[in-house]
């Protein structure tokens, strides 16, 4: 199975990997809501913004490292995907490694580490408990939504990191990221650097 495209025939192999992207879309919103949990499950009010703030740091120091990390392996010009394949084998291999060390972690500490994620986890256990009386109703979660919407500050946030991610997405995905190496011998090894340069900019701001 094979189509045409105007920089050369796709092949299984492109849809192979289409499909893992695919994958790891689908897994983008658990890893980007982890961090507030596993802050309010295993530290201290205390130490929770820290805790938050390492592992939200993490994800786009993985995209910056992802971004870094072609330009060792696939060093030819745009014609040459010498290099793709073993690129291909490292990113699997540490994915599968880092899922392997997630069984080694447990779920919850023997105790909770404050007051308010003990009283959580007791609403939790009452709403198995009795599904129809205990726990947080979906009412509650709506009212707390809108409550959300209605707040000046949290909008004024929600707006400046929505226009802030919207640029950072539109510059990295646009057409003139490629023009702005075109001279370049090796340009999708300049490229990666360029991004892997941004996103850790992007780093230290936050």
């Amino acid at each position: 199975m094979s189509s045409t495209h105007d920089s050369g025939p796709i092949t299984n192999g492109y849809y192979l990997v289409l499909f893992g992207q695919l994958l790891g879309a689908i897994g983008q919103p658990f890893s980007m809501n982890a961090p507030t949990k596993l802050a309010s499950e295993w530290f201290s009010v205390a130490q929770r913004d820290v805790a938050t703030t390492v592992a939200a740091m993490s994800n786009p120091v993985g995209i910056a490292i992802g971004q870094l990390l072609p330009s060792f392996f696939v060093t030819g010009d745009d014609t040459d995907a010498s290099g793709i394949s073993l690129l291909l084998l490292v990113e699997a291999g540490i994915a599968s490694a880092s899922l392997l060390l997630t069984f080694l972690f447990q779920a919850k500490p023997p105790t909770p580490p404050s007051r308010s994620q003990e009283q959580r986890e007791r609403a939790h256990a009452a709403q198995k408990a009795d599904p129809a009386g205990g726990g947080e109703s979906s009412s509650q979660v709506w009212a707390d939504v809108k409550a959300l919407t209605g707040n000046r500050n949290f909008m004024i946030l929600n707006a400046g990191f929505g226009i802030g991610i919207a640029l950072f997405n539109g510059t990295r995905h646009s057409t003139p990221r490629h023009t702005l190496f075109a001279s370049s011998s090796s340009r999708g090894k300049s490229i990666g650097q360029f991004f892997w340069l941004m996103l850790l900019l992007l780093c230290v701001g936050k």
